[in-house]
């Protein structure tokens, strides 16, 4: 695949997988059912329901990096080319040299965490801290009272990025802006939301979409993120959206 060549957010979210399996995979331009998706650049809605603002182009991609055959030449294959990505502010973008939106974060730069995690190399741990700081203290997206709207894969990158680090800075944040918002029922624009509300919004969000079968990879991370965090009941509230569906 060329450099420069515009991709979809999902080549970056299964890279990060890659880190950890190491298997080749394909993203295709079918749905589920072996249907030709549209041909023309689509634009593409966040999991609550907020519109990227670049486009998606409807292309199909092979993520086959070189040395794949070999699983330890594969991921960190995989980790160079995803850390290539990152701008200097921490973030990833889109597409290659695009902007950076708010729901690209956390999966791209928990895949660089893993990469520390098998390889030990601080290159990788620099760069997953270098997000951790592009998403804290300053949320880069916030509800109109400015309290942070979090994606849904932040919370689980955050919590695991402060285990890695020893650095609880960005745990506390999320315990602060999110698990205690949703503890007391105040998380939301309208400040009226606990984690059951928050879960069905997002089912809710990808079913006006139609795609609600992505919400389950929505909210699983969250659930994780719960769990990681010891907050069993958001654990389990977020869990029952998902298997409601």
């Amino acid at each position: 695949m060329k450099g420069n060549s515009p991709v979809r957010i999902f080549y970056i979210l299964l890279v990060g997988i890659l880190l950890a399996s190491a298997a080749p995979a394909v993203v295709g331009a079918t749905d589920e059912g072996g249907s030709a998706r549209p041909p023309a650049a689509m634009p593409f809605f966040d999991e609550q329901g907020e519109q990227i603002k670049e486009t998606v182009p409807e292309v199909s991609i092979m993520v086959g990096l070189a040395g794949l055959g070999s699983p330890g030449s594969g991921f960190i294959a995989a980790a160079d080319w995803l850390r290539s990505q990152q701008t200097s502010a921490g973030c990833f973008p889109w597409t290659p040299g695009g902007s950076c939106p708010p729901n690209t974060q956390g999966p791209s730069a928990r895949g660089l965490l893993k990469a520390y995690q098998h390889t030990t190399s601080a290159i990788y741990k620099s760069a997953a801290e270098a997000t951790g700081n592009y998403l804290v203290p300053n949320y880069p997206r916030t509800f109109t009272d400015g309290d942070p709207r979090f994606a849904t894969h932040d919370p689980l990158f955050l919590e695991e990025l402060s285990q890695v680090t020893g650095n609880s800075i960005y745990a506390n944040f999320v315990q602060t802006h999110f698990w205690d918002k949703l503890t007391a029922g105040t998380y939301g624009e309208s400040n009226d939301m606990d984690a059951s509300e928050f879960g069905a919004s997002v089912v809710s969000a990808r079913a006006l979409q139609g795609i609600v079968e992505l919400s389950p990879w929505d909210l699983s991370a969250t659930a994780i993120a719960a769990h990681v965090a010891g907050e069993t009941a958001h654990r389990d509230a977020l869990m029952a959206q998902v298997l409601a569906r």
